[in-house]
This record gives C-alpha cells, structure tokens and sequence, in this order.
C-alpha cells in the first residue's frame, strides 16, 4: 500500500537537498496508484525548475487533461496558460485553450486562440487544419463573414475548388436570407467562375432576380440550370412557374408535365397545369387538374384561399363544382350561400331526372333552414312522384319496433322490412354526400347509422375514409343485444374485399408501375398496410427504389413508426446524388421523421442545411423556428462536478 504522507515528505526533503529527480521519483510513486493532476501539476513544476520543458509541457498537460475532465475549468485554463507560457505556439494546449473559453462563454478569447493556431498552420502549410479551425471559430460567430472569405482563399490556393465553391455558395445563401442581393449575386457568381453548372449558384441567381423583379432573367437562369440538370424537381418547378409568367407556355407544359409523372401526388404541379388551361381557355382541362389541389385546400379548411379557384369553374359541370362551393359556404358558416347552391345543385339534378338525389339535397336545406317552405314544398312532391311515404326518423323506427314487438328472451327481435329500407335509404344518401365532396354531411350520416349497426364494418371503413385520424365511437341509445343490424355481415363484406385484392395482386404480377399507383391509392384510402405491402413490391424495380422507399417512409410515418421510417429515408439519401432532383425533398422528409421521433438535434441539422441550400423551401423557416422552440423547452441537464481531496 502506497504511504501517500511518507512519500510527499521524501520528496520535499529531496527538493530542499536539490535533488530534483529523486523528488520526481518519489511523486511518481502516486502516479502509480492513480492519475492526479495535482501530482502531475508539482511534476510539471519540478521539471521545469531543471529547465526541462518538453517534460514538463507533458506533465501540464496530463495534469490539465484531468481537471478538465472531471470538471475543473479554471485550473485547467491555468495549466493551458502555464504551457502557452513555456511554448507560446503548442497547438494543442491553444487548441484546449479555446475550447474551454468557449465552454465558459469567453468567446472572444476562445477565437484569438483558434485563430493563433490557424495563422501556425497556414505558414506550416497545413491548409486543411487551418480551416478546419476557421470553422468553430465561426461556430461562436457565426455572423464573422470575413472568414468564409479566407477559408475559399486557402481552398483555392491548394487547388480545393469543391470546397471553395461549397463555400462561396454558403456566403452567397447568407447573404440571400437577409436581403442582400447584391452581395449575394457577387458570391454565387464566383462559384459559377469557379463552376460554371453549378446548379445551386443559378438557383440562386435566379431567385435574386426575381425577389428583385427581373422575371425574364430568372427564368433565363432556370432556363440554363435546367440545360445542365433536367431531373431536378426543384429547378423543373420554378422553371414551369417562370415559364407561365413569361408566357413560354410550351415550356411549362412539358416541364409541368414531367414533374406529375414523377410525383402525381403532388398537387401543385397540378395547380400549375391548370392555371396554364385556364389561360388557354381549357376550363374542363383546368378543372380536372386543379380538383385535387381545390380539394387539398378545403380538406386543410383554406376556405377563402378554395373559393377563389372555384370561381374559375362556376358556370361549369355543377355536379362536380357546386359540392365544393357547399363545402366552403358552410365552412364560412354562410348559410345563405350555402342554401342557394344547394338549391341550385338539387334543381340541376331534378333536371337530369335524378329524384332521390335532388330530394336528399332538399332535405339537407332543411337541416340548414327547418323553416324553408320551398324545400318543404319540393320534399312532398318529390316524396309523392317517388312514391316515398313519409317516414319517421331511424331512431323512432326502431324505439317503436322494439317497444311493440313481442321479444323472446332467448334473443332480439330482428329487424322490420320498413328499417332496412330506411336504413338502406339513409346509406344511399350519406354515400351520394361522400361522392359529391360533401364531407361533413356524409359523416353526419355515417354515424347516424352507426350507432344503430355498430357492427357494420363497411360504414366503419367509409367512415375511416372521410377522417382517418380520428378513433371512431359510437354512443349507444339502447342496449346492445337490442340493436338491429343491416343485412350483410362483416365476414361477407371482408370476403368481397379480399377476393378484389387477390384478383388485382394475380393481375398486376410483376407490373412494379401498377403496384406503386395501387399503393398510392391505396394510401389516399388510408389503407397503410395494404399500401405498404404494393410499395414493398414497387420497390423490387431499380427505376421505381427509391421512390417507392420514400413512399414506404412516409406510411411508417402514418403508422407512427418513425425508427423504420428514418432507415428508409436515410438509405436513400445515401444512395442517391446530392444533385438529385428529389434529394432536398426526402432530406426534408427525413428531418421531419426525427422531428416526429423526438431526434431534435439531427432534425435541426437537416433543417439548417436546407435552409442554406434553399431558405424557400416549402416551410423550412417555420419548420425550424418551430423544432428550437421544443428544444429549448427541454430541461438542460446539468453536470455535478467531482471533488478533488488532494
């Protein structure tokens, strides 16, 4: 057992005789023990006191390391200094040096000691290190705009024009975010002089012109960008968008045509199209395009944003306009307008002979005004041609039917011919309302109906359709041994859905095309699993991977199961080019799955370096504002430090 108090008066009776090596000897004894940076700090001393500087930088060193690590700040700082001291240019102790004045907040001093070792490397000629330095420098200021400067200066000395360029791009992407478009278009130029396709640089160019008012000039820059790089969503799409404004319509059309192909969910594109229709006077082509993203818009509740699209469409095809003009109406709570069109919808149907239809819409104005006396009076008379007796309502039905009949205890009563008509009556109703867009009608009924056939699956999965997000429950007026069920069972429908499945999988084969749309519509449905299953097949074609992959990320995601959502998106980051046209969308696509996973951190990095490459890029800024916020809500977790009992 080392005799710690025997050893330390040895040693100070050697330093009182000058014998420095024996005093080293004997503090050495400790070391054996256990490292102390006290005890390497009186070594350093002693060596020093013989002049023996490397031995005694060595023994700093060690001594500073450990204070550091256990969380002794200032007497780490002390040591670096009494090693600047010795040797005003050891990297490694400026270096330490830097970083713990950084730690403490010191940032100035933290940058005077990395820049001290950067000018050491630069004359060492050790460029890469240098700028690797530059680089936390401008971790602690990041608004020092200087040093972007030196560290392309260094690239391009040594021959680093990748690098140069990258960050000319990311001075120039600086400089964009605030507004400062001349120095901005300086820097994305020198990329250009230094890499005449770079696309990022014409992307930038071409915003700057734009933001700037120069619409021709944006469109040239996209126009050149899309000579080098035609498989690039990001340039394709505001290549369309600058080619409707310039009138190079032509242009826009296949650009816009090329993106629907690869992306047909994407709805924007479709937006595009159909303003190009609507200019050329192609109103039903305008409309068939812009109806998902008019749709898209109600869905979101954008009422004002969809009744300005709508009113493009509104002397056209009524049975298909005038749903949506419903939808906003009663979204705006303007029941007036509301009634209006919905009147007018249920003469256009009368006109084309569909009765049942044109009756539900009349009663449907009675929900919005029970006191409308034309509804009433179209009611009765449409009751009368369709030879329809008034009924009372399903709840009264049925309240009558199990207050009157004779019920044997052994089991219900089943249920009259009278209910199932009206219950097949009501169904028909809702599902006209689901096919006309009319979507919180059709709920209303869905669940009308459920509530009396709680085990009807299909008015469940119809139900599922119309609001996928939400967990359905049904309040129960009765007891449920009393309740009446519709004719079909669920093992029946299942049946009929299982054998459509098995037919469409025997039929598609290997038809990889067919089974990625299958799972897109299968997606729209809100089937996941079925649309995992088709893009899982999808997937087996080299020219659909990646696509697929995607696609499969983003069910996981609806499924909550980011951890197999971001392996998919992280494989195909890595198996694509960063020039890939879909690469910033999948990297968005990515940190959305970590922000969903509560991976803050990685999810901030992705958004940033987005925001560097295109600070327009759908909602980064939000995006990013957004995850800071629940980071700093996170509680910061604080480290105790040890105590030293030397």
């Amino acid at each position: 057992m080392v005799d710690k108090i025997a050893i330390t008066k040895a040693a100070q009776k050697f330093i009182e005789k000058g014998q420095i090596d024996k005093a080293i000897a004997e503090w050495e004894k400790l070391l054996k023990k256990s490292p102390d940076g006290n005890v390497y700090n009186t070594i350093g001393d002693l060596y020093l006191r013989r002049n023996q500087k490397r031995e005694a930088i060595e023994a700093f060193a060690k001594a500073a390391n450990i204070f550091r690590e256990d969380g002794f700040y200032l007497k780490a700082i002390g040591l670096y200094r009494k090693i600047l001291n010795i040797s005003t240019s050891d990297t490694d102790a400026l270096v330490a040096l830097a970083e713990l004045n950084a730690e403490k907040g010191l940032v100035g001093n933290a940058n005077q000691n990395l820049l001290a070792v950067a000018e050491k490397f630069i004359k060492e000629g050790a460029i890469e290190r240098a700028a690797e330095l530059y680089k936390k420098v401008l971790k602690l200021t990041p608004s020092n705009i200087d040093l972007p400067i030196k560290m392309t200066e260094l690239y391009l000395k040594t021959g680093l024009k990748k690098e140069a360029v990258t960050e000319y791009l990311s001075i120039a992407s600086g400089y964009l975010g605030k507004g400062e478009y001349e120095k901005a278009q300086e820097f994305y130029n020198k990329a250009i002089n230094i890499d005449p396709q770079n696309i990022s640089s014409l992307i930038g160019l071409g915003r700057i012109a734009e933001n700037t008012n120069n619409i021709q000039q944006a469109y040239e820059y996209f126009s050149k960008a899309m000579s080098f790089d035609q498989d690039n969503n990001d340039v394709l799409f505001n290549y369309s968008r600058l080619a409707i404004e310039t009138d190079n319509v032509d242009n826009a059309k296949r650009a816009l045509s090329k993106l629907i192909e690869r992306e047909p969910s994407n709805n924007q594109y479709k937006k595009l199209l159909g303003n190009i229709y609507l200019k050329e006077g192609l109103v039903e082509k305008a409309l068939d395009e812009m109806l998902p993203f008019i749709d898209e818009e109600l869905q979101a509740g954008k009422w004002s944003e969809a009744l300005k699209l709508v009113n493009n469409f509104k002397d056209i095809n009524p049975e298909v306009v005038k749903p949506r003009f419903i939808t906003i109406y009663k979204g705006e709570n303007n029941k007036e307008a509301a009634i209006s069109e919905t009147r007018e919808l249920a003469e256009v149907l009368e006109s084309k002979n569909l009765l049942e239809n044109a009756l539900q819409l009349y009663k449907e104005i009675l929900e919005l005004n029970p006191s409308d006396e034309k509804a009433k009076d179209r009611i009765k008379e449409l009751e009368k041609t369709l030879g329809i007796k008034p009924e009372p309502t399903i709840e009264e039905s049925v309240e009558a039917i199990l207050k009157n009949a004779e019920i044997p205890t052994a089991k219900p009563a089943p249920p009259s011919a009278k209910v199932e008509q009206k219950f097949e009556e009501k169904l028909t109703e809702a599902d006209f309302y689901a096919q006309q867009g009319l979507k919180e009608e059709a709920i209303k009924i869905y669940e009308e109906l459920l509530s009396i056939a709680p085990d009807n699956d299909e008015i469940r999965k119809k139900l599922r359709s119309l609001k996928p997000e939400e967990r359905l429950e049904v309040k129960l007026s009765l007891p449920e041994e009393e309740m009446p069920t519709p004719a079909a069972t669920e093992a029946e429908l299942m049946s009929v859905f299982d054998k459509f499945k098995k037919g469409i999988e025997e039929k598609l084969g290997e038809d990889y095309e067919s089974h990625y749309n299958l799972g897109i519509a299968y997606k729209e449905m809100g089937m996941i699993d079925d649309a995992i299953n088709e893009f899982q097949l999808a997937a087996k074609d080299p020219k659909k991977t990646v696509q697929s992959s995607t696609m499969l990320a983003l069910c996981y995601m609806d499924k909550k199961l980011y951890p197999l959502a971001i392996k998919e998106l992280k494989k195909n980051l890595e198996s694509i080019s960063h020039d890939d046209g879909s690469y910033i969308g999948i990297k968005f696509d990515l940190a959305r799955a970590y922000e969903k996973n509560n991976e803050y951190d990685n999810a901030l990095k992705l958004y940033m370096e987005i925001y560097a490459q295109n600070p327009n890029f759908r909602d980064i800024k939000h995006k990013i504002e957004n995850i800071k916020s629940l980071m700093s809500e996170e509680k910061p977790k604080t480290k105790k430090g040890r105590v030293s009992y030397i």
